[in-house]
């Protein structure tokens, strides 16, 4: 592999494989980004860079970056860095002649050769993603076979999600332009200058990957934690079998790791929760914050390096695959205390309870997931700057008890002694009877009451989801602005106060609902009526149908109704 080279030539006659202890492929596309920020849009950066390259007629080639690869036994390579920018040009190319071959009905033979080159040459490829992403890779990437968007979101792993989504992202795209633009995109890809390095062993790769991620680049601080044990077997395995066995089974977890990356992606799940959920397991304490430093000072002070390193390496993986079943088993709508925690969408706390209930029935951990969603629960809406987790470290370390987890939970909620009451009763009834903004909290305690009233109701509409619950939103049933006319439906309010006072019945839990965004913004600010006609999507719009049977008004006094009631079920439910 020379050290100087174009992506053309870098990949004819060479295989190169992604393996399964690199993390899979995780740039988005505009299809595929929550966020509005170009940075977290890969995708599109690498196609506008290039755009902007063939814009300025540059006689340079553009430049695609270092690579490193790592020799396999088979003659080919793994790639260390640069597997994005990769498997990026891949879907590029692709999507890039599948345009061409549409616009002519055929490609001629420069074309050809780029895609043999570059893809594949009689079936046999010369890129390889992640073995659990590899078939689709192959399918729709390589073979560039037909898929729809209804298609990518039934994929298992949101890396195989991104690799369509960046597929479908090119096609837009070059759907809009002519021949010879497309042409001109393909040769500065192929044409694209890159250097290489190709390592002579593991030890170092480690070291490429700290040098080059210490000159601006920002990898996870899982990737770092990754490198640093391999790393650390390299200096400290005393015989050569010991290091080999030991950074093969490094490796192995760590696909594991990925794996399960890629599919809790999907579930809004944060590895770094996760990697601080694995140090607090590690090191028994739910209060324990991880840091890389406390890493290197707990491996500097250890009589056991290795063992400590395998134990880590252990304890990370156990972690991510047990967090991965749990959230699969919400899946099954079985379990309404496992929904409960998942739909918070802040229970980092939980975490490490969950993964040392990993071996528990079922049952035992939807019970001991309803009493950690409760409390908080309670800790976000109240508020306080009292620390959560020391009043649970103890019933944490050693060997869990759900039970005893489940009794301390309770008792906190009825307690009046003061390093304990600020979880109790009283206070959580004075944060939720006044004002409160709508939060998430509130929109998590209107989806509870939603899923209450279906367990109680006669029937009609289903339970919401957790992944429901994203797509929700909180309507002001009185708006926070009143629709200009005679008869809005609305209470009128005289006085120097009356905007506040007003604003403090608007603002209460008693005159929020729960609705669908597009529900939300078609209806506005509109009258009561106008809105009450609306109401036929839920137990909670049925509710307040009934509460103002025969009248088209809603008034302070159904918001204090339909508040005590409210607080009385959180009260009662939480």
């Amino acid at each position: 592999m020379e050290s100087k080279t174009t992506i053309h030539t870098l990949l004819r006659g060479t295989e190169i494989h992604v393996p399964e202890y690199q993390r899979a492929y995780s740039w988005d596309s505009d299809m595929t980004s929550d966020s509005a920020s170009i940075s977290s849009k890969q995708v599109a950066v690498f196609l506008n860079d290039i755009m902007d390259y063939i814009s300025f007629e540059r006689k340079t080639h553009y430049y695609l970056g270092h690579f490193i690869f790592e020799r396999r036994d088979d003659n080919g390579y793994n790639i260390i860095d640069g597997q994005q920018r990769l498997t990026t040009v891949e879907i590029c190319i692709s999507a890039l002649l599948n345009r061409i071959e549409e616009l002519n009905d055929q490609l001629n033979d420069d074309e050809i050769a780029i895609k043999e080159d570059i893809l594949a040459i009689r079936k046999k490829r010369h890129f390889h993603t992640v073995a659990y992403d590899d078939s689709v890779f192959a399918d729709y990437v390589v073979e560039a076979k037909p898929f729809d968007k209804e298609f990518i979101s039934t994929l298992e792993t949101e890396s195989q999600r991104r690799i369509l989504a960046a597929m479908s992202y090119f096609r837009t795209e070059f759907s809009k332009m002519e021949y010879e633009k497309l042409k001109s995109v393909m040769y500065a890809i192929a044409d694209a200058a890159c250097t290489t390095h190709v390592v002579s062993d593991k030890s170092e790769a480690v070291q490429m990957f700290i040098f080059q991620n210490a000159r601006g680049k920002e990898p996870t601080k899982l990737e770092i934690l990754k490198a640093k044990l391999m790393d650390y077997v390299h200096i400290y395995a005393e015989k050569e079998d010991e290091r080999t066995n030991c950074l093969r089974q490094i490796s192995d977890k760590f696909s594991e790791i990925y794996r399960s990356v890629s599919i809790l992606e999907r579930y809004h799940m944060d590895e770094d929760n996760i990697l601080s959920c694995a140090y607090r397991i590690h090191k028994d304490n739910l209060s324990a914050y991880f840091t890389l430093d406390d890493i290197d000072k707990e491996m500097a002070s250890s009589t056991a390096k290795i063992r400590l390193v395998m134990q880590l390496t252990d304890t990370i993986a156990h972690s991510f695959n047990a967090i991965t079943a749990f959230v699969r088993l919400t899946e099954t709508r079985k379990y309404e205390g496992m929904e409960e925690l998942v739909a918070l969408g802040y229970f980092s706390l939980a975490l490490p309870f969950i993964v040392k209930s990993f071996a528990f029935s079922s049952e035992d951990k939807d019970r001991l997931s309803k009493a950690l969603a409760d409390i908080i629960a309670r800790n976000s809406i109240i508020g306080t700057r009292a620390v959560l987790e020391r009043r649970l470290v103890d019933v944490f370390s050693g060997v869990l008890s759900v039970d005893k987890v489940i009794d301390r939970i309770e008792w906190m909620k009825t307690t009046e002694d003061w390093w304990w009451a600020y979880w109790n009763n009283n206070a959580f009834k004075r944060a939720i009877d006044g004002e409160m903004w709508p939060s998430q909290s509130v929109k998590y305690i209107l989806w509870r009451y939603e899923n209450y009233l279906h367990r109680n109701g006669k029937g009609g509409y289903k339970s919401l989801s957790p992944e429901d619950l994203r797509t929700m939103t909180v309507e002001h049933i009185m708006p926070q602005t009143l629709p200009e006319g005679p008869d809005t439906g609305y209470d009128l309010f005289d006085g120097a106060d009356s905007e506040s006072r007003r604003m403090s019945y608007t603002n209460q839990l008693g005159n929020y609902i729960l609705i669908s965004a597009s529900h939300n913004s078609s209806i506005g600010n509109g009258s009561f009526s106008e809105k009450r006609k609306t109401y036929c999507y839920g137990y909670q719009q049925r509710e307040i149908q009934d509460m103002t049977s025969g009248r088209d008004s809603w008034t302070c006094a159904d918001i204090d109704e339909r508040r005590q009631k409210l607080v009385a079920f959180v009260l009662e439910d939480l």
